[in-house]
C-alpha cells in the first residue's frame, strides 16, 4: 500500500509562529502599532487579517497532514482540534515539518481527543509525514557475515524515515484509499483489525510493508539497540519450539530481505 509524498517547502519562523500571541486586545494594538498602512488599509485590519490568514495556512497543512483524521472527525471539529492544539502551550516548532511532532500528547492530555483511535490515527499519519521528510542515509548494501556467530553479533540502524506501527483498527488500508485529500475519501468507516506494518519510503512513495507478528517484535527489539542474537534469544522465552525453530531458519533471510529494501543504514 503506498501514496506519493508531498514536496515540502521550508518555511521560516514567520510561517510557523502565530503572528499575534493570542487573541488579546493589547497584542492587536502593539502589533498594530508596527504595520505601515497601505492602500487606505488601517493598521489593525491588516493585522487582523495576516491573523486569518496565519491561521488558515497553518490549519490546511495539518488537514494536508492528517487527511483519515480530518475524514473521521469531519471537517469542522478536525479544525477544532487543530486550533486547540496549535494554541496549546506544547507547540514550540518554528518548521512545518515538525508542526505535528507533540499532537499525539495533546490528544492524551485532553479530554475531548483522548480516544484510543484518535490516537492511533494520528501516530499513524505522523508516521506518514516523517516517512516524507525524514532524510534517507547511505543504506547498508549487503549482508557479508558467512559465520551465523558473526550475524548474530551484528546490531543494525534503521533508517530515519522508517518506523513500526502497530494497528488496533485498519487505518493502514484506510489511509491509502483516503490518500492526501480527506475531501475525496469514499465514505467508509474503521472496523477492528490487529496488524504490525514497517511504514518507510522508497523514492518517491511511503510504502506501508505488512509483518508477521514475530518479525515486528523481532525488529522492535533491533529497533531498540539491541544485537541480532540479543533479540533471537529474548524472543526465544516466549515461543513454542516450533515458532523458535522457524525463527531460526528465516531470520538470515528476513534480514537479507530488509537489506535490500535499504531499511538499514550504513555505520
Amino acid at each position: 500500500m503506498t501514496s506519493v509524498p508531498r514536496q515540502r517547502a521550508t518555511p521560516g519562523r514567520a510561517s510557523t509562529t502565530p503572528f499575534l500571541l493570542g487573541n488579546g486586545r493589547e497584542n492587536r494594538q502593539a502589533a498594530a502599532k508596527t504595520v505601515i498602512p497601505c492602500d487606505g488599509n488601517h493598521r489593525a485590519a491588516r493585522v487582523a487579517k495576516h491573523d486569518r490568514q496565519h491561521w488558515t495556512r497553518l490549519r490546511t497543512a495539518m488537514r494536508r497532514d492528517f487527511p483519515l483524521l480530518c475524514h473521521l472527525l469531519g471537517a469542522a471539529e478536525f479544525n477544532r482540534l487543530a486550533i486547540g492544539y496549535l494554541r496549546h502551550d506544547t507547540v514550540r516548532s518554528t518548521s512545518l515539518h515538525n508542526l505535528s511532532v507533540s499532537l499525539e500528547a495533546f490528544l492524551e492530555s485532553d479530554v475531548r481527543w483522548n480516544a484510543p483511535i484518535i490516537r492511533e490515527c494520528a501516530r499513524l499519519e505522523r508516521a506518514h509525514v516523517i516517512a516524507v521528510d525524514a532524510a534517507h542515509a547511505p543504506p547498508t548494501v549487503t549482508v557479508e557475515e558467512r559465520d551465523p556467530a558473526e550475524l548474530l553479533a551484528r546490531s543494525f540502524r534503521f533508517q530515519i524515515h522508517w518506523q513500526l506501527f502497530e494497528e488496533h483498527w485498519n487505518l493502514v488500508r484506510l489511509r491509502g484509499l483516503v490518500g492526501d485529500d480527506a475531501e475525496v475519501a469514499p465514505e467508509m468507516e474503521p472496523t477492528p483489525e490487529h496488524g504490525y506494518w514497517a511504514i518507510y519510503r522508497m523514492g518517491k512513495r511511503v510504502v506501508s510493508e505488512r509483518l508477521a507478528p514475530l518479525q515486528f517484535a523481532l525488529l522492535k527489539m533491533l529497533a531498540e539497540g539491541h544485537d541480532l542474537g540479543t533479540a533471537c534469544e529474548r524472543q526465544a522465552v516466549e515461543l513454542s519450539e516450533h515458532e523458535f525453530m522457524f525463527l531460526r531458519a528465516s531470520v538470515r533471510g528476513w534480514i537479507a530481505r530488509w537489506t535490500s529494501l535499504a531499511w538499514f543504514r550504513g555505520p
